[in-house]
């Protein structure tokens, strides 16, 4: 018959430990994953709008249908900001717009959006720009590349909250594993010799034997 009736010291410790450990462990493998992906399709969204622009140099006529979109882009040369203006067929300048600032490459050089507008009629549309080279092309989706980026963000908090699980684990999945050693080899506060058994004290020299008659 066991010397301990029931789970072993540090049973409850080791088993939530283990469990916190390997919840960690996924938790930071599929973030990692989360970061990568969306890291990638955030940093290489301009790159695939830029393949289809074509270079303003200065200005720039292009003829759009109501409803057309387009961005413009920049070769990015330090803190200089391209300055752009777009006018349509009817001589009105249209606004632009730029919600966040977006970077990327395109084999070794880098672009940022510098706005995207929306042509209100058909017609030629006159775009110019002073500053660093600029290129005009199809509209950058930007909502889609800001959750991207927010998709990295929340990879990057995956992967502290299940380092910080994995550490939490493997201290209880230790402190467990240190109870139940004690616990089997009589350390302070184990059941090693002298333990008590069902039906009685077990251990120490035996008792005398009872008088003689």
């Amino acid at each position: 018959m066991s010397d301990i009736a029931g789970p072993l010291p540090g049973h409850g410790k080791r088993r939530t430990g283990a469990i916190t450990f390997w919840i960690g462990i996924v938790i930071g493998l599929g973030s990692l994953a989360l970061a990568i992906i969306t890291g990638m399709m955030s940093f290489n969204a301009i790159s695939d709008a830029v393949s289809d622009a074509t270079p303003i140099d200065g200005s720039k006529s292009i003829t759009l249908q109501a409803g057309d979109e387009r961005t413009i882009y920049q070769v990015e040369q330090g803190s200089e900001e391209a300055v752009c203006t777009v006018t349509g067929p009817d001589g009105q300048e249209l606004s632009l717009s730029r919600n966040s600032t977006v970077e990327g490459t395109s084999g070794d050089t880098t672009y940022v959006n510098v706005g995207n507008f929306t042509a209100d009629q058909a017609g030629e549309h006159q775009v110019a720009c002073e500053g660093p080279r600029t290129l005009i092309g199809p509209s950058l989706d930007v909502a889609g590349t800001i959750g991207g980026i927010f998709g990295v963000l929340a990879g990057i908090g995956g992967i502290l909250v299940g380092g910080l699980l994995v550490i939490i684990g493997a201290i209880l999945w230790f402190l467990g594993r240190g109870e139940r050693k004690r616990a089997l080899t009589g350390g302070p506060g184990g059941y090693g010799q002298g333990s008590y058994q069902q039906g009685g004290y077990q251990g120490g020299p035996p008792p005398p034997p009872p008088p003689s008659q």
